[in-house]
């Protein structure tokens, strides 16, 4: 499960036929294409001799194409590196990476709406995410621990250590001192693999059920270390969703009653009036309101913090911590069309022909020059163009992030981001 060190460089020396190699690294050397998506075109394997059968590896996020492409993983330092120069040439990049097959690095899509008082000063994404993190360490280091056996529920590896105890004979006092510093070594290796590399962003949102919910934080949580299959992952996310079970409401199994209703009787059974089944679902909506609040009451713990009840309201579990097949690359985002912006449009060009005689009707056009005026996107005609801002490396055994970050401000800084940041093993 784990095959390396997480902060273990890979090699990005150009491939040279000299002997001894060739001093230069990707980084140093000047790229000699115009854009990162010439790049890809002049590097994409997708469909070509003895690749007919491949899957794609990378997808451009257009608004009006979305071409896909086929970068070798030997290929993978130089992409890299060409990557990180275009992010620092100002390019708008777009790419969305598939998870490789059938090992991938384990990683968690976590998406938190919101409802906030001031959307114009939002809380930063890390003061968010903290009252997750200590309960999402939790959860790592005994996946860790298990190892390939999966990840098994707290309960259940108590459960399974309580018999142990039982029918293995007592150890012998240096055999348990043994045992300890065992124990102590296997803490610290975990200490040097159980990190994550954590990037984020938040943006203004509207939701169509949800009409109170203003604002989205969106994470990618990455493990560099950790290799998994797909069963794996989902074992991981399960596990996670019931660390934190005890803090979301249960979910209510009466349905609503309806003013007009009325109760058939039944063999054996007094009818009830509409107020009577009223009042009875009254107090069982009141007694399932006081036990979730005993139980979020006493299990604060498990998710590290207080979650705000705004979260908690507004999100469900199973859509909180998502594994997707994909997932949009660092400093990278995803174009679409601003739907506010094309419904402004197309009222403006109704109000345009009805002046001119012509009738209303016609299509809204092309969202991508946006219409003045649009409170979404600023009249630039698209929505989603959120990046995923590098956040740091969490460490899960010291609960604290590292201090070791990668810097921003040079090819070899944005390079070491993307990587650890990549899904792929």
């Amino acid at each position: 499960m784990i095959d390396k060190e997480p902060f273990e460089e890979k090699e990005y020396r150009y491939p040279s036929d000299d002997v001894g190699g060739c001093s230069l690294h990707w980084d140093e050397i000047s790229t000699e294409v115009t854009s990162l998506e010439s790049w890809l075109e002049a590097s994409n394997m997708l469909g070509k001799k003895h690749y007919e059968d491949a899957k794609p590896s990378h997808m451009w996020w257009g608004l009006t194409s979305k071409p896909q492409y086929l970068i070798l993983p030997e290929k993978r330092a130089e992409f890299f590196s060409e990557y990180a120069k275009a992010y620092l040439r100002g390019e708008r990049l777009q790419l969305v990476e598939y998870r490789s097959e059938p090992l991938f690095k384990l990683f968690i899509d976590l998406d938190i709406k919101c409802q906030l008082d001031d959307v114009d000063n939002p809380p930063t994404p890390t003061e968010i995410l903290k009252p997750f993190l200590k309960g999402i360490a939790e959860v790592t280091i005994r996946y860790l621990e298990e190892g390939e056996a999966g990840t098994k529920t707290k309960k259940g590896a108590e459960e399974e250590r309580e018999k142990e105890k039982e029918t293995k004979p007592k150890e012998e006092e240096e055999g348990r001192a043994e045992h300890q510093e065992t124990k102590k070594q296997r803490i610290e290796e975990l200490k040097k693999k159980a990190v994550i590399a954590i990037s984020g962003t938040g943006s203004k949102f509207t939701h169509a059920i949800h009409r109170n919910v203003n604002y989205k934080f969106g994470y990618h949580l990455i493990f560099p270390s950790i290799s998994v299959e797909v069963s794996q992952q989902k074992r991981y996310v399960r596990e996670l969703i019931e660390h934190f079970k005890p803090l979301w409401p249960v979910e209510e199994e009466a349905t609503a009653l309806k003013e007009d209703e009325v109760e058939e009787e039944e063999e054996g059974n007094q009818p009830k009036g509409r107020r009577g089944r009223a009042k009875e679902a009254a107090k069982h909506k009141e007694q399932e309101k006081k036990a979730n609040k005993k139980r979020r009451t006493n299990n604060k713990k498990a998710g590290g913090g207080i979650i705000p009840d705004s979260i908690i309201e507004n999100n469900l579990l199973e859509e909180l911590f998502d594994m997707p097949e994909n997932l949009r690359m660092l400093y990278s985002a995803k174009m679409l069309e601003c739907k506010r912006c094309k419904s402004l449009k197309r009222t403006q060009k109704k109000k345009s022909n009805t002046k001119k005689g012509r009738g209303g009707g016609g299509g809204g056009g092309s969202a991508a020059s946006g219409a003045p005026g649009c409170s979404e996107c600023n009249g630039s005609g698209l929505r989603e163009l959120r990046l995923y801002e590098f956040m740091g490396i969490y460490g899960c055994v010291n609960d604290a992030w590292e201090s070791n970050v990668p810097p921003r401000s040079d090819v070899a800084g944005v390079r070491r981001q993307v990587d650890l940041c990549s899904i792929k093993k």
